[in-house]
């Protein structure tokens, strides 16, 4: 009554004294009052908290709702309405948006530096910028270079690629890429696509202290291997969707030496290019000039 009145705040004390005090097996009763049983209850309270405001709780008793009860087939089709209404229509506002197996994912250490945490949460989760202009395809052979804890691989998982290469150079951070990510098609390789095959000097590594990673305060050692020479060895012959955000590494794959493979066998890219030396502009420069 209270929902259908509009006060929301009415029904959601109402559903949360229910919730404590009604039975949740009662027998039947002689008259139908249009009552379903227990979970009714349950989801009145996830409509009005809601509505006043209680993201969150909402969100939890919808999942509940959807996971743990036999729902007649008028409040099945509205818990699943909600739940889209929640993953879709409202993406980058707030990461009650988000699936569940997107908020358990594994950050590792990376939820130590907040600022990048919530950054790459909300481009690869929420607003799925890498597949802004065109998707990984089932069957596609993926690099996910810049790869992190592996939140890109996580969140194209069930779009069934064929093969995901991830390439993360960072030590801590690559072990929890490797339990994020773990499968049969996932190849998960502890170097940086860099400027020669051994250990370089880069500035681009993760950095729970630092917003920018590219910068000289920032320089360490890390383990390399050049983009031509990994896919030699490992005989690629294509890579469907390239998708790049390693923070100024990018132009050790697009540059003189790898133009006319990336060209010729490269389908889709998507990523970041970074712009904060001049040394970097000078190397956007030539990349947009040549590519």
């Amino acid at each position: 009554f209270y929902e259908r009145e509009g006060n929301y705040h009415d029904a959601y004390l109402i559903a949360s004294i229910g919730e404590q005090v009604a039975e949740k097996n009662p027998e039947s009763l002689i008259l139908n009052v249009e009552y379903p049983g227990f979970y009714g209850i349950l989801f009145e309270k996830a409509v009005s908290s809601w509505w006043v405001g209680l993201c969150n709780e909402s969100r939890n008793l919808l999942e509940d709702l959807d996971e743990n009860y036999e729902l007649d087939d008028i409040h099945k089709q509205a818990v699943k309405n909600n739940l889209e209404k929640l993953s879709e229509t409202s993406k980058g506002l707030h990461n009650v948006y988000l699936p569940k197996k997107y908020r358990e994912f594994n950050w590792g250490i990376a939820a130590n530096n907040e600022w990048f945490k919530n950054t790459v949460e909300k481009e690869v989760f929420l607003d799925d910028v890498y597949q802004k202009f065109f998707r990984v395809e089932e069957g596609d052979i993926v690099f996910d270079v810049g790869a992190s804890a592996g939140p890109f691989t996580h969140y194209i998982k069930d779009q069934n690629p064929g093969k995901v290469y991830c390439f993360e150079p960072h030590s801590e951070l690559y072990q929890t890429l490797v339990e994020n990510v773990s499968d049969d098609n996932v190849v998960c390789v502890n170097k940086a696509i860099g400027s020669v095959d051994g250990d370089y000097q880069t500035a681009g590594l993760f950095n729970q202290d630092l917003k920018e990673t590219c910068e000289d305060e920032n320089l360490q050692t890390a383990p390399s291997v050049k983009f031509i020479t990994f896919v030699k060895e490992n005989k690629i012959s294509q890579i469907d969707f390239l998708k790049t955000d390693c923070e100024g590494g990018e132009y050790d794959i697009f540059n003189d030496e790898n133009l006319s493979w990336v060209k010729n066998n490269v389908k889709k890219i998507a990523g970041e290019f970074h712009l904060g030396t001049p040394e970097l502009k000078e190397k956007f420069r030539h990349f947009r000039d040549t590519y």
